[in-house]
């Protein structure tokens, strides 16, 4: 539901806004790079859209743009796989996601931080794999973000 995706990229926005303030200050994280968890080409096409990709943008309409880089495109997923909602076992959850994305452009991710969005977290396989990914490609820190668990 776009309509859906619009309201909670709001207050995404405006809760990414605060925290990344205080970030800032705190921790260091400086300059992060925005990056969501992709869907295959199947998914897109069914669907007609990345729900993480409507979200993001509309947050990226309440002043987090000065906070953060958006690379929409920097972490893929070339093969298809079935939706975590319809694998029913935990363990095969937890390996369903090994090895599925792909970094385009590891260069943008050496030593920068983070901010690795999914609206659903479930079993945290998803988002726990993607980390995985962006950490062995050399980020230096990696803030996770869900609005579901």
């Amino acid at each position: 539901n776009r309509h859906v995706a619009q309201t909670f990229g709001l207050l995404l926005g405006d809760y990414l806004v605060e925290e990344l303030s205080n970030e800032y200050y705190l921790e260091n994280f400086t300059h992060p790079i925005l990056v969501v968890i992709p869907v295959s080409r199947k998914t897109k096409r069914a669907r007609g859209y990345n729900q993480n990709h409507l979200i993001i943008h509309q947050a990226l309409t309440c002043g987090l743009s000065h906070y953060v880089r958006y690379e929409p495109d920097l972490i893929i997923k070339p093969q298809h796989t079935l939706p975590q909602s319809r694998t029913k076992n935990k363990q095969k959850r937890l390996g369903a996601t090994r090895g599925v994305f792909v970094i385009t452009d590891p260069q943008k991710i050496t030593g920068r931080n983070i901010i690795l969005f999914d609206d659903v977290r479930t079993t945290g396989a998803t988002i726990d794999e993607a980390t995985r990914l962006l950490l062995r490609a050399g980020a230096h820190k990696v803030m996770r973000v869900t609005l579901a668990h």
